[in-house]
């Protein structure tokens, strides 16, 4: 009887030796669970930092590009206004070339 009690202590501490061993081991997995995912966070992290600086250089790009086509607009604007300033004096010296080849056929 007392031998018995003593095989099943032994056979109840193998097991319980065997169990902390897969304890530990899943703990083990477990960490480096952890620490892959801890890494790949910092990677995700530098990647939206990354995306972050790249959206402010477009959106400096995209403001560059209104301010420049602001001004091209302005320019556009004074040529036109020039293009007529200079079509009516053109205008202005043919009326003043017909008045004047008028008087030299009067």
């Amino acid at each position: 009887l007392i031998a018995t009690r003593v095989d099943e202590v032994q056979r109840g501490a193998a097991e319980t030796v065997a169990s902390n061993g897969e304890v530990s081991e899943l703990l083990g997995d477990m960490a480096e669970l952890v620490r892959s995912i801890a890494a790949s966070v910092q990677v995700q992290t530098g990647t939206t930092e990354d995306l972050s600086g790249r959206v402010d250089r477009l959106a400096e790009a995209a403001q560059t590009i209104n301010d420049v086509a602001g001004a091209v607009d302005e320019a556009a604007g004074t040529t036109r206004q020039a293009s007529n300033e200079s079509r009516n004096a053109a205008q202005g010296l043919a009326d003043l070339a017909t008045d004047m080849i008028a008087l030299t056929d009067a």
